[in-house]
C-alpha cells in the first residue's frame, strides 16, 4: 500500500495558469527594460525600481514591523536620490 501524500497534486488548470502568470510577468519586465533604455535616464530609472519595489514589498508584507519599516524607508531613499541625482546631471 503506497502512503498518502500531504497535498494533493495540482491540477493541470492551476499549472498552467501559474505558468502563464511567470510567463506575462517576466515578459513585462523585459519589456519595460526595453522602454526604459529608449527613454528614461539609467539613475532616474534604478530610483523608480527601488521606489516600486518597496511600495510591492509593503503591499504584500501585510504587516508593519520596525525593521521591515526601516529597511523600506531606506530602500525609498535610495530611489529618491538616484531620481534626484539623474536629474540633475546635465
Amino acid at each position: 500500500m503506497e502512503p498518502e501524500s500531504a497535498h494533493p497534486a495540482p491540477s493541470r488548470v492551476r499549472l498552467w495558469i501559474a505558468f502563464a502568470s511567470i510567463y506575462l510577468v517576466w515578459g513585462s519586465t523585459y519589456l519595460a527594460i526595453r522602454f526604459a533604455i529608449e527613454t528614461v535616464p539609467p539613475l532616474s530609472m534604478a530610483g523608480v525600481r527601488s521606489v516600486v519595489a518597496m511600495l510591492l514589498g509593503w503591499a504584500f508584507a501585510g504587516e508593519t514591523l520596525a525593521l521591515r519599516t526601516l529597511i523600506a524607508a531606506t530602500i525609498a531613499l535610495t530611489g529618491v536620490v538616484l531620481i534626484v541625482r539623474a536629474r540633475a546631471e546635465p
